[in-house]
């Protein structure tokens, strides 16, 4: 049974990196398929804006949407994307789809933005490319937009200090932060639809929570830390088994 259920495990993997596979992302030069992309404002009014372009891997022409699922924004803070359009920051899926032939590549379709209107923090947002014929293919990418990090707040916690080890973590993971973030508002995981899974709040003095796993499922997470300011700055973490 168990060698069974092992077989059945890698092929479910191996679709999904089938499907990963056949659509290439990049942002610039980089691939970022299911990865993440960092973007730092230096003002709390500016724009923060990226494009990225979609390369068909299969032999056929694939028609996609793009889904935005926000796993967490900051209060004020407004995320919007064009897709052949460009829609308000209500729309989540685009009613467009984008036809592209095999082998080519769609440069010019697909533009996320954050707008702060003054706000600082971390918003986290995922963008996905599927098929509506395919509900299950799809590949996406994560974007954190850090606002106030640097410039405005040079000595602000940045996400890339939040430390959580280990990672990949099985049975716990202990967070820790910068000394001058204070002992902050607690810890959180959330999974990559953005529901809070574990909280704790943080210990008076200390800077650093541990959080059992144990009970969750192997997957991708992410861990947030809220500062003494109310600011949320956050960092994905894998849960192996």
């Amino acid at each position: 049974m168990k060698a069974i259920f092992t077989g059945l495990i890698l092929t479910i993997l191996t679709m999904f990196s089938g499907f990963s596979q056949e659509l290439t992302i990049k942002y610039g030069e980089q691939v970022v398929n299911n990865d993440s992309i960092y973007l730092s404002g230096n003002k709390l009014t500016e724009l923060l804006e990226f494009q990225l372009s979609i390369t068909n891997n299969r032999d056929v022409a694939v028609s996609l949407k793009t889904r935005k699922t926000e796993i967490f924004t900051v209060d004020g803070t407004e995320v919007s994307f064009c897709w052949g359009e460009c829609y308000t920051p209500a729309v989540f899926v685009s009613p467009m789809v984008i036809t592209i032939q095999p082998g080519a590549t769609d440069t010019k379709s697909f533009i996320g933005d954050c707008r702060p209107f003054g706000a600082e923090g971390t918003s986290i947002v995922k963008f996905s490319f599927f098929q509506p014929s395919e509900p299950a293919w799809e590949v996406g990418v994560t974007i954190f937009f850090q606002i106030g990090v640097s410039g405005i707040n040079p000595s602000g916690l940045n996400p890339l200090m939040i430390t959580a080890s280990p990672n990949p973590a099985d049975h716990f993971i202990r967070v820790s932060w910068p000394e001058d973030a204070g002992t902050g508002g607690g810890v959180t995981l959330m999974n990559l639809q953005g529901q809070t899974l574990i909280t704790q709040i943080a210990v008076p003095g200390s800077k650093e929570n541990v959080l059992s796993v144990a009970s969750l499922p192997a997957g991708m997470y992410f861990i947030s830390v809220v500062d003494d300011k109310g600011r949320r700055f956050s960092k994905k973490v894998c849960i192996s088994r």
